[in-house]
């Protein structure tokens, strides 16, 4: 069974069956998990809360991912969702600015969380400060339009949205979101980058949750095969979810 021919033509008549229509905004998340010592590099759908695999590959070693690498699956991925308009969401370890501009050349918009040692370039002097430096405590949230980030790669005009979620309850985050994005506003940046953690869910399901692959010992092709199975079940569950919902909302 090829991912190519078969999995990402199922994934095309999934994607139809939601009713989809041209030049829309679609969300994808790239993230990375491990099951032993099997390490997978792997992009998402994100679609009314809930994360489904699109592409998939295997890293030769543990460990973070490398620029090429990410974008070899984000091309397929791409490619799969040319009619619409995509927006790629990313935690810290695919913060670059390389796969940013990268991005950018082929026309998609991203939400790529960012280091707190990242440095952007301040409008009124020219002078560069790291985004912990930016004094934000919970509750507060700042945003920089058109700026320069890393001095050592000059990447720009683009936008930086830095938000730190308010105390509730006494607790708050350890630390605020900085997020590197060319969309135009905090809301915007926000409100996109919070849709990636569908994915941690998604993994749950996948590693111990029903679909049990911690518990596999299968390996190379039989384990991508096994992920290539899970993945069509997880596009049949969301789609009678959904189904079974707009059923019950008609009577």
């Amino acid at each position: 069974m090829d991912i190519n021919h078969l999995w990402l033509g199922l994934f095309g008549r999934f994607i139809s069956h939601q009713k989809v229509t041209a030049n829309s905004i679609v969300y994808i998340a790239i993230d990375r998990t491990t099951w032993r010592d099997i390490n997978l590099l792997i992009v998402s759908f994100i679609w009314r809360k809930r994360a489904t695999p699109i592409y998939w590959q295997p890293l030769d070693t543990l460990g973070n991912s490398n620029l090429k690498m990410q974008k070899r699956v984000l091309k397929v991925d791409l490619s799969a969702l040319r009619d619409y308009k995509v927006v790629v969401l990313a935690d810290r370890e695919f913060c670059s600015v390389d796969l940013a501009r990268w991005l950018s050349k082929q026309k998609a918009y991203f939400c790529l969380r960012q280091k707190k040692s990242t440095h952007i370039q301040c409008h009124d002097n020219g002078e560069w400060i790291a985004l912990s430096q930016l004094g934000l405590t919970p509750g507060t949230h700042c945003f920089f339009n058109q700026i320069t980030v890393t001095q050592s790669k000059g990447f720009g005009p683009v936008q930086v949205a830095g938000k730190w979620k308010r105390r509730y309850d006494g607790f708050a985050p350890d630390e605020p979101w900085f997020i590197l994005a060319n969309l135009d506003s905090l809301a915007a940046a926000i409100s996109a980058y919070q849709k990636r953690f569908s994915i941690e869910e998604m993994f749950r399901d996948l590693k111990s949750g029903g679909y049990g692959l911690e518990n596999t010992q299968v390996e190379g092709k039989r384990f991508m095969t096994i992920v290539l199975l899970i993945a069509i079940a997880y596009t049949c569950t969301t789609t009678q979810g959904q189904q079974l919902k707009q059923k019950a909302l008609q009577k």
